[in-house]
């Protein structure tokens, strides 16, 4: 079977020697050609996703449309991105998004005691709870849990049906450890033009 267009692109390692602008307008070449369909970005901080959005344009426009960055319980360093994907209708993918929860050699399990309260109270896992703790701070956010197992998967998707309340969401909230510094290997950014 052929693939005639890649239906989504997503750009995930910015070259950190190469002008940042330069290597966005190269990946918006794939869509000019007609090579892909839809472009995406993974690890952008703010200012990047901005220029990206001058350069490229948003989804109303034919341009970006989602980006991939890290994002859990754990690890939220990209509230400033996540603001200009609702801004905009850009898709706000989270990697890693059960990061927080499953890392206890990092975390002890006492942070995560009230996941553990309201998965309880609703029936499902922890895991699920974070997949409902996404889809209920941001209706951009499309979690990918990255599960292998049949089992993890379908216990993933519970968290769909979960519907948490506003009380629910202020617990879970205000019982988020301190966040965790970005990995160093996405520290080095490329230089802007300007």
């Amino acid at each position: 079977m052929q693939l005639s267009k890649i239906k989504l692109w997503q750009h995930h390692r910015l070259n950190h020697f190469m002008p940042f602008e330069e290597q966005f307008e190269n990946v918006m070449k794939l869509k000019a050609h007609g090579i892909v369909e839809n472009i995406g970005v993974s690890n952008y901080n703010a200012e990047q996703l901005r220029r990206a959005i001058k350069i490229g344009g948003t989804p109303a426009q034919g341009g970006l449309v989602s980006v991939q960055n890290e994002w859990s319980p754990r690890s939220r360093n990209n509230a400033e991105v996540r603001e200009i994907c609702a801004q905009y209708g850009i898709a706000f993918l989270p990697w890693s998004p059960l990061g927080g929860i499953d890392n206890s050699d990092n975390l002890t399990n006492a942070h995560f005691s009230v996941f553990e309260e309201q998965a309880k109270k609703h029936g499902v896992s922890r895991y699920a709870i974070t997949i409902a703790w996404h889809l209920a701070t941001s209706a951009q956010s499309i979690p990918i849990p990255g599960a292998t197992r049949r089992e993890s998967i379908l216990d993933n998707v519970s968290g769909l049906s979960v519907k948490l309340s506003a009380e629910d969401l202020a617990a879970l909230n205000d019982s988020l450890p301190a966040n965790v510094p970005l990995d160093e290997l996405l520290v080095p950014q490329p230089p802007f033009r300007d």
